[in-house]
């Protein structure tokens, strides 16, 4: 069994990143970016709506 973590030890660190790794990345990075700036535009859509009383709480 510790041959089996020491194997897969050493495949972990000799791995290598792929063309497909970055656009993963670039895809799950670029979905939190528009996820945030989501949360911060309905945040000021809100306020706004209830400020001029087309929305209550």
């Amino acid at each position: 069994m510790a041959t089996n973590a020491l194997n897969l030890e050493t495949q972990l660190n000799t791995a290598r990143e792929t063309p497909l790794f970055y656009k993963v990345f670039a895809l799950a990075s670029a979905g939190m970016i528009l996820d945030a700036a989501d949360v911060y535009m309905a945040s000021a859509i809100n306020s706004t709506m209830i400020a001029q009383k087309f929305a209550t709480i």
